[in-house]
């Protein structure tokens, strides 16, 4: 299911969105497949104004499982990312120039099973568009 927001007015945009996914998919033995999350969500606000954005973003992810009688599993995790950047256009160009932080909260997870993932984030974007 998907659900969305939206404001705008002169320069200003606002947005909100919304999704959620529920996957229920068994093997012969009735047991959920493996490493695919029963229940996955994800909520965004976007804010643009003038030259300049943002976007939150909250994603959500439940239980997956391992193994294919589904006793063992990994935990669920919800993981935060932040964009801020500024828009520029200039003739026919658009300068963009960006940070994203990707899971702001340095959350501990795993999406494959002794994996774990990388922690905190930042990635500095520049971009030429014409």
């Amino acid at each position: 299911s998907f659900a969305s927001l939206g404001y705008f007015k002169n320069n200003f945009t606002a947005r909100i969105e919304a999704s959620h996914s529920f996957t229920h998919v068994v093997n012969g033995e009735n047991y959920l497949l493996i490493y695919i999350p029963e229940h996955a969500a994800n909520a965004s606000l976007y804010i643009h104004s003038n030259d300049y954005f943002f976007r939150y973003t909250q994603i959500y992810s439940g239980r997956r499982y391992m193994t294919t009688d589904n006793s063992y599993w990994t935990n669920p995790y919800a993981l935060a990312n932040i964009v801020l950047g500024v828009e520029k256009k200039i003739d026919k160009y658009t300068l963009t120039s960006q940070i994203q932080i990707k899971n702001v909260f340095d959350t501990d997870y795993q999406v494959i099973s002794y994996y774990p993932m990388p922690k905190r984030v930042f990635n500095l974007q520049f971009g030429l568009g014409f």
